[in-house]
């Protein structure tokens, strides 16, 4: 069970700084976006394989992460076909 919980973090883990290497790219902002919220939506309830702190700290990295994605998303969609 352990070994379990550990893997469950781990995957949680990576697919957080999988988005956070994609918004320093500033690529794929629509799929970080939607893997975001997914991740947002699974630590939003207590877990009981994850202690409350390392939920929360996740957590708002994720949310921090979410809403600067949505605002580059929201900027390229806006300054497209702009000229200089």
């Amino acid at each position: 069970m352990a070994a379990d919980t550990d893997q469950m973090e781990k995957v949680l883990t990576e697919q957080l700084e999988y988005c956070e290497k994609m918004l320093e790219m500033e690529a794929r902002l629509d799929l970080v976006v939607a893997m975001l919220e997914e991740i947002i939506n699974d630590l939003s309830t207590p877990k009981t394989w994850l202690t409350e702190e390392k939920r929360s700290k996740l957590l708002e990295r994720a949310k921090i992460s979410y809403y600067r994605a949505k605002t580059l998303l929201y900027l390229a969609e806006t300054t497209r076909g702009t000229k200089f």
